[in-house]
């Protein structure tokens, strides 16, 4: 008999076939004494076979004969009974919440459970949880899940299984799989679908639709181009973390890098200022300075690329490294770009040692959102 679960919504299509065309009818298929229905689904008969699609979502659990009622003009034509009851059960195995990972404080990791329509934000990296549950009594056979995201202009990607675990207890009640993040570059609907495979067999589905906005406050890129090739590591740059030592960030790969801008995408949002976290450094890396001279900032709206900054960014505290913003405010602009372009190093000597420049962070501001 065919099994399916509690609440779960199933689309039966019935061929039917009512004479003469053009006649009122409807159909209505239900479950036991209607404890479950389709609800009546009213067509206009064509003398052949139509094909008539009915939804039903299952009851609680028990066995119920399925049943089909067919009118013409008011009249019940047709009265039937499927060969196979259908038994709804809870599944020893099922898909359960799904969740995004949130870091509330430093070395900190909290799984929040999503629902579709939960607010995702354009500049996010999201890693989700998938979480399953045995009731079956007995240790998890050999099981996967299968989880994709589909980005609202159709795109699909295949996320990749990063880590699993699996409960403690003899039974093996419950277990997630956490997968590999995607980006959220555009604003809209995305789409996450999940399979549960024990044995080889798909044994759940579900899907979960999330909704990406530009969130308001400071933004990250959302792309990058470095036209020149001029520097490395950009993706670290878009992470939104400010100066914290000499490691991370993008670096120049040039020895004085004048001149090679780096460019970074953002949704367009309304914006009146941005802000960097930047570090450039001698070939030794000693005397490194959080205090660029001549920086070069333009930000990008009206399809052309405007200039908002020139010349010294920071103002204050050229020691202290940690967590140092440079900030730049602008008219009020729809923008959609930044570009950097270091112009002159304070150590800047044509016959000296090479010198980096090291850019940490790069964020606009939505003032729109």
């Amino acid at each position: 008999m065919p099994q399916f679960s509690p609440s779960e919504v199933k689309i039966a299509v019935a061929p039917i076939t009512v004479k003469p065309a053009g006649l009122a009818c409807s159909a209505e298929l239900y479950l036991g004494a209607k404890v479950a229905t389709s609800g009546v689904k009213s067509f206009n008969s064509t003398g052949i076979k139509q094909d008539i699609s009915l939804p039903i979502t299952m009851p609680a659990p028990g066995t119920y004969p399925v049943y089909l009622d067919v009118t013409a003009q008011g009249m019940l034509i047709g009265a039937y009974k499927a060969i196979e009851d259908v038994v709804i059960a809870i599944p020893a195995y099922s898909l359960e919440q799904t969740a995004i990972e949130t870091y509330p404080e430093e070395g900190a990791i909290l799984p929040i459970t999503l629902v579709s329509g939960s607010l995702i934000y354009v500049g996010e990296q999201v890693k989700l949880w998938q979480y399953l549950q045995n009731i079956s009594g007995t240790a998890l056979p050999p099981w996967s899940i299968a989880m994709s995201v589909t980005h609202p202009d159709g795109t699909k990607h295949e996320l990749g299984e990063v880590r699993r675990f699996i409960s403690g207890d003899p039974e093996q009640t419950w277990a997630y799989i956490v997968f590999s993040p995607f980006s959220v570059t555009q604003t809209g609907v995305y789409t996450v679908e999940a399979t549960l495979i024990v044995e080889e067999q798909v044994i759940d589905e579900l899907s979960l639709s999330l909704v990406a906005s530009v969130a308001s406050g400071w933004n990250n890129p959302i792309s990058y181009n470095d036209p020149d090739n001029a520097w490395s590591n950009e993706e670290a740059a878009m992470l939104g973390q400010p100066v914290t030592g000499y490691i991370g960030g993008a670096s120049s790969k040039y020895s004085y890098y004048l001149s090679h801008p780096i460019e970074f995408g953002f949704p367009t949002i309304i914006s009146d200022r941005l802000r960097i976290s930047s570090m450039e450094c001698p070939m030794d890396q000693t005397g490194c300075r959080v205090s660029p001279a001549d920086v070069l900032i333009d930000v990008y709206y009206d399809n052309a690329w405007h200039n908002v900054h020139s010349g010294n960014l920071y103002i204050i505290g050229d020691d202290e490294l940690e967590g140092r913003w440079g900030e730049v405010v602008f008219p009020q602009h729809l923008v959609s770009g930044i570009r950097i372009t270091w112009d002159k190093l304070p150590y800047y000597d044509p016959e000296g040692p090479y010198q980096w420049a090291f850019l940490f962070a790069v964020q606009l501001f939505n003032i729109g959102g």
